[in-house]
Formats: C-alpha cells, sequence, structure tokens
C-alpha cells in the first residue's frame, strides 16, 4: 500500500503527482518538496537549517521519478519505494513513499481530531456511569522509595486524556481528598496555570464572595476566563467535600449547542460567529477585558472554541441595526444550552476529579443549601497546547500518524482518531476540530 505506482511531473505548474499502491493519489509542489526535504532539518531539534523562502526559481523541479531501494530509477508502471526529485540547481533528492504518504498535505489532517458530540445520550456510552469515568489507581500510581511522588500509569492516564480529547470531559473516582492534588493532577500533563484567583482556586460558599462561584445559587451553564485574551483550555475540580443537598454539577456539549443553532438558523450560527463578544471581570482596582464570537471556527469551518457566559458578558458595543440580531442569536444560543435533552447532571461526590475543555464544554451547578453541609471544591487549569502536547509525547495524534508502541495499552489503528474501546469502534457524532481558533464570516486558523 506505501509503495508507488505512478509519478507525474506537471512541468508547469510545477507540481509532482504520485499514486500508490491502493490506489490514493498525491499532489505536492516542487518548492514544498524543497522546502521540508529531511536533510534541511536538524536532526535532534526538528528544526529548519536552510532558509528555502529565497530559493526563487531553483526551487522549480526538473525532473521527478520512481526509484528503487537502491534509488536507482525504474520504468513506468513498476513499485517504487522511493520518488527522486532533481531541482533546476541541480539540487536531488529521494523521498522515501511512507514519507510522503505521511506527509500527504493534501488528505492529511493530523492536527483534526474528530470530538464525539452528545446529548443527555452520553450515559449510554459508559454503562454505570454519567460521565467517561477511570478509577484513580488506573490513572496515577504514587512511586515509594527514592522515586517517591506521583507518576502516570500510562494505559489509564493516556485513556482518560483521550476522552477528555474525545467527548470534552471525563472524571477520575476515588482520587485522595487532600488539598493541592488537583495541582498535582494537573502537573501529571504539563503545569498548571495561574490566575487572578491563583495557582487554584476553592469553591466555597463565602460570606463575601468575589465570584458568583462562591455562594450556594444556581450557575447556568457557562465557560470560564472568556475575559482573558487566551482562556484556558482544560479546567480540573476535584470534590473535597459533598455532603451539602443539592449542587449537582451540569455539563452540556458546546459544540452540540452550536451545532443544533446552525441547523434551526444559518443567521443565529452566522452571527456568533463574526460577531465579537465582550466579557469583563474585576481584579482588585482594575478589571480584564477581552472580546471574542461565541464560536470560533478554523480554517476549513470547523467548530473549534465555545465562549459563553452570561454572568462575565460586558454591555455589546454594537451598531444599532446589529444590536437585535446579537440578542437574539445569544438568546437562542442559551436556550439550546438549557434544553434537558442536551445536559448531563451528576452529583460529584467526595474524591472525584473531573477535566473539562473549557473552550468546549459549558459547566454549571445546581444551588445548594450550605445548612446541610460542606460543599468544597478545588480547581485550576490546564492550557491546550500542553495538553495537546502531552497527547502526542505519549504518541496519541488524531489520525494515521498514530503508531502503536511497543507494548501498547491499547490497540491504535491506523487511520482512525484514538482508541478502540472494548474492541468497538465508535463513530464520532460530528466532525469538529480542536485547538486553533478562528474568527469571522471568512474563518482563520491560528494554533
Amino acid at each position: 500500500m506505501r509503495t508507488l505506482t505512478q509519478v507525474l511531473l506537471h512541468e508547469q505548474k510545477g507540481i509532482v503527482e504520485v499514486s500508490w499502491q491502493d490506489g490514493t493519489r498525491g499532489l505536492f509542489h516542487g518548492a514544498w518538496l524543497r522546502d521540508n526535504c529531511p536533510v534541511y532539518f536538524d536532526n535532534s531539534t526538528g528544526q529548519r537549517t536552510k532558509n528555502t523562502l529565497q530559493l526563487g526559481p531553483e526551487a522549480y523541479v526538473l525532473s521527478a521519478c520512481a526509484a528503487g531501494p537502491a534509488k536507482g530509477q525504474l520504468s513506468s508502471g513498476v513499485s517504487a519505494e522511493f520518488l527522486q526529485v532533481t531541482w533546476k540547481d541541480g539540487f536531488s533528492h529521494a523521498f522515501p513513499s511512507a514519507w510522503l504518504r505521511q506527509h500527504c498535505y493534501e488528505t492529511r489532517q493530523h492536527h483534526q481530531v474528530n470530538p464525539r458530540m452528545w446529548g443527555r445520550d452520553l450515559v449510554s456510552y459508559f454503562p454505570g456511569y454519567v460521565l467517561p469515568t477511570l478509577p484513580y489507581s488506573d490513572v496515577v500510581k504514587v512511586a515509594a522509595g527514592s522515586d517517591a511522588g506521583w507518576q502516570t500509569s500510562a494505559q489509564g492516564f493516556v485513556q482518560w486524556m483521550v476522552h477528555l480529547r474525545d467527548y470534552g470531559v471525563a472524571l477520575i473516582e476515588d482520587v485522595p481528598t487532600t488539598p493541592g492534588t488537583v495541582m498535582k493532577m494537573a502537573d501529571l500533563i504539563a503545569y498548571h496555570r495561574k490566575t487572578h484567583y491563583g495557582n487554584s482556586f476553592q469553591v466555597v460558599s463565602a460570606r463575601k464572595p468575589e465570584h458568583l462561584a462562591y455562594t450556594p445559587v444556581e450557575l447556568e451553564v457557562h465557560t470560564d476566563l472568556n475575559y482573558r485574551e487566551s482562556s484556558p483550555g482544560i479546567q480540573l475540580l476535584h470534590c473535597l467535600a459533598a455532603d451539602a443537598a443539592g449542587g449537582e454539577s451540569t455539563f452540556v456539549d458546546g459544540f452540540w449547542v452550536a451545532e443544533t443553532l446552525r441547523r434551526e438558523s444559518a443567521e443565529d450560527y452566522r452571527t456568533l460567529c463574526e460577531v465579537p463578544i465582550p466579557f469583563l471581570v474585576k481584579d482588585g482596582e482594575g478589571f480584564h477585558y477581552h472580546k471574542i464570537p461565541t464560536i470560533c471556527l478554523d480554517d476549513a469551518g470547523r467548530l473549534v472554541e465555545i465562549h459563553f457566559n452570561e454572568r462575565t458578558r460586558g454591555p455589546l458595543e454594537l451598531p444599532a441595526a446589529v444590536m437585535g440580531r446579537v440578542y437574539r442569536a445569544l438568546a437562542h444560543f442559551q436556550a439550546i444550552a438549557c434544553r434537558p435533552e442536551l445536559c448531563v447532571e451528576v452529583k460529584m461526590k467526595a474524591g472525584d476529579m473531573v477535566a473539562f475543555n473549557n473552550r468546549r464544554i459549558l459547566h454549571g451547578r445546581k444551588a445548594f443549601d450550605p445548612r446541610t453541609g460542606m460543599r468544597h471544591l478545588e480547581g485550576t487549569y490546564v492550557d491546550m497546547d500542553e495538553f495537546l502536547t502531552c497527547l502526542r509525547k505519549h504518541g496519541v495524534t488524531p489520525l494515521s500518524i498514530v503508531r502503536a508502541q511497543e507494548g501498547s495499552w491499547a490497540r491504535v489503528v491506523e487511520g482512525t482518531d484514538g482508541l478502540e474501546e472494548k474492541g468497538k469502534r465508535r463513530e464520532p457524532l460530528g466532525m469538529v476540530g480542536m485547538g486553533g481558533k478562528g474568527k469571522g464570516s471568512a474563518p482563520r486558523s491560528s494554533l
């Protein structure tokens, strides 16, 4: 499947066309091949060592042909393991067929993931649980002796992160209820992100709260810290005490809300993709302020981020002609997010730790009665790029470049975007993105 069967040079366009044994076709521009030639990259750092942008006409391909193991030219129609390319300045390189297939940029989507969008039906995916759940002992191991401290338990830790990546939310149960544990968990991914609330924050009822989260009132579903230029990607909440009546945690898939909005009103969907919404919060004598669309897309129009919080939304600063349209779209989005069939509700118990994609999952809380007992959650944040990098370090990447490691913890299937769960491949409920954000009617990428 990875051997070449045909090579064609479209000289006027500067494009090399190759075909593989399984019928797959790839188009490679000569400038791209020269720019990404492996000899121009440092083996240790992986960084480019030559400025290829200034080559100009020298980057035009003079010839291209299939080559065998000895990199000798083969006759047409014969399978080959290399693509031999020669440029007009005399530089030549043999590109392995497998490398070309892996880097076929027209079909390559290595950084795209296919999250599973869900509503209340999420409970049916994991019998016996409301959320994707793993026991603490499967995720973390505590070493003794000279190696004392927290370490990841490779199989469970990566499976937990894959659930978090795909579903946007994952829970660990039976976690020790020691204060500071949530930061240890965050630091297993990379390192926790400090905000104006500190390295971590305590969600308890306070007499003079600086935030509504520190009261016993109901909190409608929302995303956090939209008033920052880059809101945290992952939020972790560790339940230290849950004796109070009420206080159930609520989770809604913001991607599914956006997709439902798109189906019900293309105009409202487009409005929330195009119009930046202001968010602000007091911080001592000053305040944080940022504007961002409710729905962010990548350059291919895929959903990548949701930003919605009615408590911290600032006054809209829009032309009068647009104002009514934006209010209508926001109200429509909120109404969908509040539909019972889209919400998963869970009563967290002491020792539960939930993590969720703060740029996708809307989270909230039912009211609770502090007179009936204590409710105490400790939380912290991790940046999304650190989370995705941690996945890559463990050999998990979205599509065909995923490779099973020797003695792997799970069978990783080439051409899929993650794990096979209990021998059955779960089909994604929607095709969306994760990572960078684009803003406006003509979406652009970022990450």
